[in-house]
């Protein structure tokens, strides 16, 4: 955070911001590649969905 703060000149309540909307983005692109039909075993791409979508609650947190 603080990176993208020096980065882009960027208060700490707008880098907040924009990494949230960074997430949220992030998250909903997982979504919508879950709904494609593919070859991975499901619950293995489950996995990786679960894990994914654990960092990026907890970097929202941060």
């Amino acid at each position: 955070m603080e990176c993208y703060m020096k980065q882009y000149g960027a208060s700490r309540e707008e880098a907040i911001k924009e990494f949230n909307a960074m997430i949220s983005s992030a998250s909903k692109d997982i979504n919508k590649e879950c709904m494609k039909p593919i070859v991975v075993f499901m619950e293995i791409l489950r996995r990786v969905v679960n894990i994914a979508h654990f960092v990026l609650v907890r970097v929202s947190k941060s």
